[in-house]
């Protein structure tokens, strides 16, 4: 129910990963279902959660909350798409999500399978996320260049590029330090 950009994205992720995975699963093909599983717990925890870790002490219970959810869903997910690769660690995180959550069956590998809904999977989320990361990626590059402290606030970056939505904008702001984001057309 959130319509944080960080939240839609990772339920995103999270929903296209299940649709890969039991695609490799029927296809005993444990390479791609280990890759996707990597992926997605990378994305977690390099960038859901470093750039959630405010919203999880925010003053707003609301937007707290939804951030807590959003992030037990994907725990709980991820953990029965490893319980067939990894059952001790799938069922590991099932006992920790299951001391907060009473409501949760007594083993994940009791569970269902997680059920896909394709329209909570966005590939243009995914994508602008994944431009987001890159501009990020070269924008610390070239502070690391040019030798400035990332704890320097500069004024502003400008991108090279195709524009993406505004609600991206705070979080390459706050990745490179920056007050202003500005795109400009080009390479």
């Amino acid at each position: 129910s959130s319509n944080h950009i960080l939240d839609r994205w990772m339920i995103s992720k999270i929903h296209t990963a299940i649709k890969e995975v039991s695609a490799s699963l029927e296809a005993y093909d444990t390479i791609t279902t280990t890759n996707v599983l990597m992926q997605v717990i990378d994305d977690t925890s390099t960038w859901y959660i470093r750039r959630s870790r405010d919203r999880f002490k925010f003053d707003d219970a609301k937007e707290q909350q939804k951030a807590i959810r959003t992030l037990a869903y994907v725990l709980h997910t991820v953990a029965k798409l490893m319980a067939p690769i990894t059952p001790f660690i799938a069922e590991e995180i099932h006992q920790s999500l299951r001391q907060a959550n009473k409501k949760l069956v007594e083993s994940i590998h009791l569970e269902a399978w997680p059920e896909l809904d394709t329209r909570l999977m966005s590939k243009k989320i995914n994508e602008e996320m994944r431009q987001v990361r890159d501009i990020v990626s070269k924008g610390l590059e070239a502070r690391e260049k040019a030798k400035i402290s990332l704890r320097q606030v500069l004024a502003k970056v400008e991108i090279a590029g195709e524009e993406i939505g505004k609600e991206y904008w705070p979080l390459i702001a706050e990745e490179i330090n920056v007050k202003e984001v500005a795109f400009k057309k080009g390479t």
